[in-house]
């Protein structure tokens, strides 16, 4: 399993605790045959509206601070083929 990290909120503070939910977007991660999982901690309705909405505009970032577009984060959530959604709202342990 290869792990690509969580992406978070552009407006989420400096320093942060990387699994706190009010920061998270979501986990993504590569599973023992090479496709792409991705794990929602906020709510997917929202985060793709806004995505949508922002295309051009910066509104995530990693927890490197690297950032990314809203047509950035519909590409990462069109390439993953699974998705899990019992974690939303919850801390990532």
């Amino acid at each position: 399993m290869i792990d690509a990290g969580g992406l978070y909120w552009i407006t989420s503070p400096q320093y942060f605790d990387l699994n706190n939910p009010q920061w998270k977007i979501f986990h993504v991660y590569q599973n023992d045959k090479g496709n792409g999982v991705l794990v929602w901690v906020s709510n997917p309705e929202y985060v793709v509206i806004y995505a949508m909405n922002n295309l051009n505009l910066e509104v995530a970032k990693n927890n490197v601070n690297v950032t990314y577009t809203g047509q950035n984060i519909i590409n990462m959530i069109n390439n993953c083929p699974t998705k899990i959604y019992d974690k939303i709202g919850e801390w990532w342990i």
